[in-house]
């Protein structure tokens, strides 16, 4: 190998040539001058320069795998003109390769760097090899090449860049060799177009997967509705849990109720053979049985026609014992019954919580779930083998529950005047009847009234009603729903205001000797105290307050949990200041129970959306401006206070001091609904007078439980109403009126004339 390692030392002894008399001639100049072979071979060379220039090389002639190179300037060059004094081959380095150059000399190499698209990794050769599929080198001189980045591929030997991926596609790694290696990003389903002349790039329409579809790297409708991928199931796109769509429109999606409906995965997919668009509904003849569609059996049909049956019987036996007599203080027997009320408005609250789009924990899912009846939902029982699967039947069904109840009593009531013998019916008794079930039931009828009004949004922008998926709002069937569903919003908004009226009214009518007005309404005294016997409405206010929560938010979960915490505020806040059940273990349940429902929806998880986001900032600017409010009422209440004369204080004094007088037993006397004075300069013959001796007897609302009070008399227009009144009876002289509640005690100022007499 020495022409590949010296060819310049090859050269020169292929070119050199001596004779024998040129040996001679060597060997004698040493045997006569006494000197070493090389001296001799020196002087031999110094005599004969002319001969042996022949023989030399021209440095300048390089071979395959060398180049020109300039010693001086430490550079490769390009070709020989001129002084080649300096001029010398050598080996060619990596990232070059060495290229012939013919000129007027003759051959020679020169190194030349490998071009773009090109790499050389060794030394001293001849040609570059091209970067293979997958990689490219932009530069030149290069001893390898780069790996293609992310969103980018390379089908193509020797090319100096990568081709970029179509619009929105991304590549699995680096080095990808071919435009099939590109793939959606992540979050996004490829949804090619049907046209059959396409290229290869415009098969590539990359859309955003949205709510519902969990979509890898590389998704494709194709891959979705197959329910597998050449990437592995890793790489397969799929509907999330509590989602659904048709295989034909497979990125339509649908957000199912209940969630577990749908289990998810390929298009079309329901759990226990449930059929539609949103798995709500078994076939014709089945019911939903322990989680799966059933065949409808005789013994269903034949139970709930024994069920309808005894509903009706029990409604008229409880006429007998929801009217029964009752008493200022909690019998065992009404004890029973405001636990056993107590209890149905818990089921029927964390009922309602079960309709809200909020992420409860999985426990308090599963257990709304299964109080759903609570809220007459009863579409996932055997009734569906009666009314079948018709969403707008089922609905009219239970809207209709109520009203046919109450038609129902208000029927046998009239029926009883005319069999005297089997004892007539009292029509205030009757509406107190049919007030119990109204009242116990009233969160369900609101939220059976509001049904139609309860549409929730799919990830595809359609709307469906919350309790029947399958209708979808604005549609015909949707416009029925909403038509009963506003007769029956009549139903519940007159039961309301007849139930507020009567109770502003109570008062007057108890004074008054009205007690078949009062007894009309018993139940929605009969559990509270005296001094609370308002409360029923606020607790009818509290079951629609929720069901209005539903209606209005019913997608944004913040908005929901931020309201219902406000109204179990309000209303434990209430039960805590007002004690107002009769018993007082029930206040105790009744505060506790609702501290745990706050807790609980303090515990709940909302996915901040943007129109949640706005929701949280306009709370903010509604509270801000409401403190706002405030301080402008506090700035105008200190600027009249400033404007006060001495007078006018000390006349402010003695009314301040007649409302808040404190009582001989240390009980608290609180300021109920009006005071009216058209003067406060009148004077006052004392603030506190002795109590007057009285005997006022707790009594109740019924009229059997009045006695004849022989002591007591009608209670006239000016007079006053007290227990131990703190009022001066001479010359306490007010202009308007005060009520005050204490306890069980009931104070009219009008004239200034006081009597004892009961409430």
């Amino acid at each position: 190998d020495l022409a590949a390692l010296a060819p310049s030392v090859q050269e020169l002894l292929a070119a050199s040539s001596l004779t024998i008399k040129d040996v001679n001639d060597v060997m004698w100049d040493k045997l006569d001058s006494e000197i070493t072979h090389r001296e001799a071979a020196c002087h031999w060379l110094n005599g004969n320069t002319q001969r042996w220039k022949t023989w030399l090389p021209d440095k300048t002639v390089c071979v395959a795998g060398f180049g020109l190179y300039d010693i001086f300037a430490d550079v490769f060059v390009q070709s020989r003109n001129g002084d080649t004094a300096n001029i010398e081959c050598r080996v060619c380095p990596s990232g070059h390769f060495s290229d012939r150059l013919q000129d007027d000399k003759g051959l020679t190499f020169i190194c030349q760097p490998c071009p773009a698209g090109r790499f050389q990794a060794s030394g001293g050769m001849v040609s570059c090899d091209p970067c293979p599929r997958g990689e490219y080198q932009g530069s030149v001189g290069s001893q390898v090449c780069l790996r293609c980045d992310l969103e980018t591929y390379q089908d193509a030997e020797g090319q100096p860049e990568c081709k970029k991926c179509p619009a929105g596609t991304s590549t699995l790694g680096l080095g990808s060799i071919s435009q099939m290696d590109c793939g959606c990003e992540a979050d996004s389903i490829n949804v090619p177009g049907s046209d059959s002349n396409a290229t290869v790039a415009s098969m590539f329409q990359c859309q955003p997967c949205g709510e519902g579809l969990r979509c890898p790297f590389s998704s494709a409708v194709e891959n979705l509705v197959k329910g597998q991928s050449t990437l592995g199931q890793k790489f397969t796109p799929q509907i999330q849990q509590g989602y659904m769509s048709d295989p034909a429109e497979p990125t339509k999606i649908f957000k199912c109720q209940p969630a577990a409906n749908c289990p998810g995965g390929k298009p079309g997919t329901c759990t226990g053979a449930l059929q539609g668009k949103l798995c709500s509904r078994c076939s014709a003849g089945e019911a939903w049985i322990d989680g799966a569609c059933t065949a409808c059996q005789p013994i269903h049909f034949v139970g709930w026609y024994v069920f309808g049956t005894a509903a009706l019987g029990g409604t008229v036996a409880s006429y007998f014992v929801v009217n029964l007599p009752g008493s200022r203080r909690a019998s065992r027997f009404q004890l029973v019954m405001m636990t056993f009320g107590l209890v149905v408005h818990a089921v029927q609250t964390v009922a309602l919580f079960g309709m809200m789009s909020v992420t409860w924990p999985s426990i308090f899912t599963s257990t709304s779930g299964s109080l759903q009846f609570a809220v007459l939902d009863l579409n996932r029982s055997t009734l569906t083998c009666l009314t079948g699967w018709g969403d707008t039947e089922r609905f009219v069904m239970f809207a209709m529950m109520f009203p046919v109840l109450s038609v129902w009593v208000l029927l046998v009531w009239a029926i009883s005047q005319y069999f005297p013998r089997w004892g007539r019916w009292v029509l205030a008794y009757t509406f107190n009847t049919i007030g119990v079930f109204c009242q116990a039931g009233f969160a369900s009828i609101c939220a059976i009234t509001f049904q139609p009004m309860m549409c929730y949004t799919h990830p595809n922008g359609m709307h469906s009603v919350l309790k029947y998926p399958d209708t979808f709002c604005g549609d015909d069937q949707h416009a029925v729903m909403l038509a009963f569903g506003a007769v029956l919003s009549f139903f519940v908004v007159g039961f309301l205001v007849v139930c507020s009226v009567a109770a502003w009214k109570l008062p007057k009518w108890s004074m008054a000797k009205e007690y078949h007005k009062v007894q009309a309404f018993r139940f929605l005294t009969g559990k509270f105290g005296l001094e609370s016997w308002w409360f029923g409405v606020l607790l009818l206010l509290r079951g629609l307050g929720f069901s209005l929560v539903i209606v209005l938010f019913t997608d944004p979960p913040r908005a929901e949990t931020t309201w219902v915490f406000a109204i179990l505020l309000v209303y434990t806040l209430f039960a805590a200041l007002y004690l107002p059940w009769k018993a007082r273990s029930i206040t105790v349940a009744d505060v506790v129970l609702n501290a745990l429902l706050l807790l609980l929806v303090t515990q709940s998880t909302q996915d901040v959306a943007p129109s949640q986001q706005q929701f949280a900032t306009d709370a903010t600017l509604a509270m801000s401006c409401a403190e706002n409010l405030l301080e402008l009422e506090q700035e105008k209440l200190k600027s009249s206070l400033e404007s006060f004369t001495a007078h006018d204080i000390k006349a402010l004094e003695k009314a301040i001091a007649i409302v808040s007088t404190e009582l001989h037993d240390g009980r608290w006397a609180f300021f109920k609904p009006r005071l009216h004075l058209e003067s406060m300069n009148v004077r006052l013959a004392s603030a506190r007078a002795p109590p007057q001796a009285t005997d006022v007897q707790g009594t109740s609302n019924d009229p059997e439980d009045e006695e004849d009070k022989s002591e007591e008399r009608p209670v006239q227009d000016g007079d006053v109403e007290a227990d131990n009144a703190p009022f001066a009876e001479d010359g306490a002289a007010i202009a308007g009126q005060v009520f005050l509640e204490m306890g069980e005690i009931g104070a009219r100022v009008t004239t200034g004339k006081i009597v004892s007499t009961a409430v």
